[in-house]
């Protein structure tokens, strides 16, 4: 510790740094719903026209959400892009000098929740809509170490985010194979004995063409973001790629849950959970149809996107949901569907666990390193 000093803030970190961008050309395109929670990069790539708003930001610059609960969430990530820009939203933080302050190290420092908090009590404007008061940053002092040993922290916590990188990976790549499985038996009709199933009406016979109405009831959350907790015990949907904790939960069922409004992502979980009031929870009637649930509505999501309504923020209608066609397929075929989905799904629900160890651990560790109750 007796390397560490306390500096000003913005004597070592610029805040919202100018960025050149030239209008009217494509650049890299961060929405709010495409920042992660927990993971230094955004998930897609998203290109768009520059036409002069929005945050902008360069190569290893620190972007995090100034606005509740996005901030509160943890959402932020360290850009990876020569230049590009983002949702109003956010905040750019770069450091000064490179040789007083690593870029590695200003993300993680960011990332702290008592840094949050402390933001988040500074919040100012209408209720439901608050964001950080800049000023904030004016008179914050920080406990800086020399440049040798914030690159060994950041390197320390690098590593878990390498791995829980590398878990992703692999979750998407299993994710990919199970939905060109659906698409192969039940677009394509290709599914096991199709060459020998006459087809009657435009269906394999045995088969039945359904509204999802009929398979599942379209339910939605009830808790707001606010109702998320650090030490929740229960996943929290909201419409992040990612689930934040809640100290409750209202759903104890193997479910579909479809975020109603941002990236509109689908996912499966199976167990207990609480959801945000614009998530989407799916639960079939018929358990054995879960998986074909998830893939239908994963393989409609763009055109589910592309009727959603709202002018500025974009949302689906229960209605849009419950209209969707569904195939039922005979009951061998759905077995043997699901004996072959349900051989990934454990395979991913293993990486999802790890990342979950992963993530907590890194959390334990951050706070200490930081202070230098850990020296490395």
């Amino acid at each position: 510790m007796t390397e560490w000093r306390k500096v000003k803030f913005l004597e070592v970190v610029q805040l919202n740094p100018r960025v050149s961008l030239t209008k009217g050309e494509l650049y890299p395109f961060v929405e709010m719903s495409n920042a992660p929670i927990g993971s230094r990069y955004p998930e897609n790539d998203v290109f768009q026209t520059f036409s002069g708003g929005g945050s902008k930001f360069e190569k290893r610059d620190t972007v995090i959400a100034r606005i509740e609960p996005c901030l509160q969430n943890g959402k932020g990530f360290l850009s990876k892009y020569d230049k590009g820009f983002g949702s109003t939203e956010f905040l750019v933080f770069r450091p000064v000098n490179e040789e007083v302050m690593s870029y590695d190290f200003l993300y993680y420092f960011m990332g702290q929740q008592t840094i949050r908090e402390a933001m988040a009590k500074t919040m100012v404007g209408a209720s439901g809509r608050q964001r950080v008061n800049n000023a904030f940053f004016n008179d914050l002092f920080i406990t800086l170490p020399t440049l040798p040993v914030q690159l060994r922290i950041a390197e320390v916590l690098s590593r878990y985010d390498a791995l829980i990188e590398n878990y992703q990976r692999q979750i998407k790549l299993l994710e990919e194979a199970a939905q060109r499985l659906y698409k192969e038996w039940f677009v394509d009709l290709r599914f096991p004995g199709h060459q020998s199933t006459p087809i009657i009406n435009n269906l394999p016979q045995s088969w039945q063409k359904k509204k999802l109405a009929e398979i599942a009831p379209i339910k939605t959350g009830k808790k707001d973001a606010n109702f998320a907790s650090d030490d929740g015990a229960y996943p929290f949907f909201t419409c992040a790629q990612a689930p934040i904790k809640a100290p409750s939960y209202s759903f104890d069922d193997n479910a579909v849950i479809l975020a109603g409004n941002g990236d509109f992502n689908v996912k499966i979980y199976r167990g207990k959970f609480e959801a945000y009031q614009r998530t989407y929870v799916l639960v079939p009637y018929d358990s054995e149809m879960l998986y074909l649930l998830f893939f239908c509505v994963s393989e409609n999501m763009v055109k589910l996107a592309t009727g959603a309504s709202g002018s500025t923020i974009k949302f689906l209608t229960k209605g849009m949901i419950e209209s969707l066609d569904l195939y039922q397929p005979s009951t061998m075929v759905l077995k043997k569907f699901n004996k072959l989905v349900e051989q990934i799904q454990s395979k991913k629900e293993n990486l999802l666990a790890q990342i979950r160890n992963l993530s907590e651990a890194k959390d334990r560790f951050l706070p200490k390193l930081m202070s230098g109750e850990i020296e490395v």
